[in-house]
Formats: C-alpha cells, sequence, structure tokens
C-alpha cells in the first residue's frame, strides 16, 4: 500500500514517521496547472508532423489566456464545499 500526503511541514509528526518520509521540493515555478499543460502537449504531440510548433506555442498561449480567468470566474460566481486549489 502506498499513501500520499501533501503536508506544509513535519512539526508534530513522529521521529518514526519523519525517518519513513521521502521529500520531494517544488518549487512556486513548478506548481500550478500550467507545468501539466506544457507536459502534456509535448508529450501527445512529440513530432512537427503531429503538431507545428508555432501550434504548440498557439495552444499553449491559448491555455494561459483562459484557464485563470475561468477559475477566477468560477471561484467568484460559485460556492466550493470542498476548497480546491488551481489545479
Amino acid at each position: 500500500m502506498r499513501m500520499l500526503f501533501e503536508v506544509m511541514d513535519l512539526a508534530v509528526a513522529s521521529p518514526a514517521t519523519v525517518s519513513r518520509c521521502g521529500m520531494v521540493y517544488l518549487t512556486p515555478d513548478n506548481l500550478g496547472w500550467y507545468p501539466y499543460v506544457e507536459t502534456w502537449v509535448e508529450e501527445k504531440f512529440p513530432d512537427e508532423d503531429i503538431l507545428s510548433n508555432d501550434l504548440k506555442t498557439y495552444l499553449k498561449e491559448t491555455f494561459q489566456a483562459t484557464i485563470n480567468i475561468g477559475i477566477d470566474k468560477i471561484r467568484s460566481n460559485f460556492n466550493e464545499l470542498i476548497k480546491t486549489d488551481d489545479l
């Protein structure tokens, strides 16, 4: 069985828990939805025969121009019963 927990720190964790933790540090630049879009575009369209580099750039720019606006619109008009992040 594998479990994944996202915690801010290990201040209240027991020494046994801390010794078994694998730490992954993510910088703020690597967080959010955009790195997933970049990876998706590059993995799904690896060759220029499938999608040209100009169209890849256009696709990424379209995501950048619309996703944050959509997230803000949803959050300002609807009540989240369970808090979500931008991912």
